[in-house]
């Protein structure tokens, strides 16, 4: 009997419309997220358990994989969010904000999530009341220019002046500045031992902020993970 044969690279996506590809993604995407959360939900340290394939499932589950953050960053912002004595501070939201706002919630903390896209802040909001998640208030911030860069215009809202964390995954990567303007802009609100986590640090311009960061502020800051790199900005250490 001859072997049986692979189909030829590429005919399932020739044969089957772009269209009902998306469709079946999608459902399959749903279909993970409607599992994974709830058992995230009932607990949370099982996806920072040697070998959990939770984290991941909720990233495919959340789709926007090009920008969402990735299992290692997740895990980590966890850690620090569970060891926060203070509120957190988001900048963009997105499936960190479902998944850390648990674990605020679930340790009394509240957190603030800024958001410069009404739509994408309109879903954040949806999936936090689907699920439960009173911890978390996202922000309608749209951008505004501070001169050399843009930020966030959180003149609207009541913040508190002793945050002590910060999970920096926004603003998009082609606002003029990045995301420098976070500490310009909110370093009255930062305790002096604040820790900041930045996503993206396989980019040359996330690196170059945060020793911009120290140059002008103090503080200092290491490069961990392995297949998508971040930042850990410890602002009370010198070094």
């Amino acid at each position: 009997m001859s072997a049986k044969k692979s189909p030829p690279p590429g005919l399932y996506e020739r044969l089957i419309p772009w269209r009902i590809r998306n469709r079946v993604t999608r459902w399959q995407q749903d279909r993970t997220c409607r599992r994974a959360f709830p058992l995230f939900q009932q607990d949370p340290d099982r996806a920072l358990a040697a070998g959990s394939n939770l984290l991941s499932e909720l990233v495919f589950g959340w789709g926007n994989t090009s920008f969402s953050a990735q299992t290692e960053y997740l895990e980590r912002c966890m850690v620090e969010v569970a060891k926060s004595t203070g509120p957190i501070l988001e900048c963009g939201s997105g499936l960190s904000t479902l998944v850390l706002g648990t674990v605020a919630q679930r340790n009394n903390l509240k957190m603030w999530s800024f958001e410069n896209s009404p739509e994408w802040a309109l879903r954040v909001r949806t999936q936090l009341e689907k699920y439960g998640i009173t911890s978390v208030k996202v922000c309608d911030t749209p951008l505004r220019s501070y001169g050399e860069y843009n930020w966030y215009d959180s003149s609207g809202e009541s913040l508190p002046n002793d945050f002590g964390l910060v999970i920096c995954d926004g603003p998009p990567a082609q606002t003029p500045g990045g995301r420098y303007g976070m500490y310009p802009q909110v370093k009255g609100r930062l305790r002096p031992d604040c820790k900041i986590m930045v996503d993206d640090a396989d980019r040359e311009q996330e690196r170059e902020i945060c020793a911009r960061w120290k140059q002008e502020n103090g503080g200092r800051f290491e490069i961990f993970g392995e297949t998508k790199r971040f930042i850990v900005f410890d602002c009370g250490s010198q070094g």
